[in-house]
């Protein structure tokens, strides 16, 4: 599994989700979580995962954009931890999308903009990070999710990046005027 980003303890805080990664990797000691990019405030978050699991949970800090593209590629799924704030979207979901693998999505508000932007997508699960959230089932939920989930075709993958391309952006903006 593959993160890609910052990190940031208020605004897109891995906490559950390292929670959640644990479980999992109790269920199969076969699945590794790649993080890439700024871990911020939220370091210390991994300190106890990353001793308890040194085999499965791996921090590779920043990264040039190849490295990164590299790692998206080779995953067998990607994780999405939305931000906390309505109006911000990020922008990684469109690449995400972009390499037909299933998508972990972890959200922390009602109706997150991420699970709008995805919900066409047939490999995506989500999760609530919140106080009636079933840490537990949830494992169990993405174990499966994991072990079960098949690449998106091409061809969907395509239809459904199809608005989100700079031509169709363009044209967009040409109604505007």
């Amino acid at each position: 599994l593959v993160f890609t980003g910052s990190l940031y303890r208020d605004i897109r805080s891995p906490a559950y989700l390292l929670k959640l990664l644990t479980g999992i990797f109790a269920l199969d000691p076969r699945i590794e979580a790649h993080f890439y990019g700024r871990l911020n405030d939220c370091a210390d978050l991994f300190d106890g995962p990353l001793a308890q699991y040194p085999d499965n949970l791996f921090v590779h800090g920043l990264v040039t954009r190849s490295a990164a593209a590299r790692a998206l590629n080779q995953a067998h799924g990607l994780i999405n931890i939305a931000n906390t704030t309505r109006h911000q979207l990020p922008s990684k979901l469109a690449d995400y999308m972009a390499t037909g693998k299933p998508i972990i999505n972890v959200v922390a508000i009602e109706n997150d903009n991420s699970v709008a932007f995805l919900k066409d997508y047939p490999q995506t699960v989500t999760f609530m990070d919140g106080p009636e959230t079933s840490f537990d089932t949830d494992a169990q939920k993405i174990f499966k999710f994991i072990t079960e989930s098949q690449p998106v075709p091409p061809q969907m993958v395509e239809a459904l990046l199809r608005p989100y391309r700079v031509e169709a952006i363009e044209a967009q903006y040409r109604k505007l005027f």
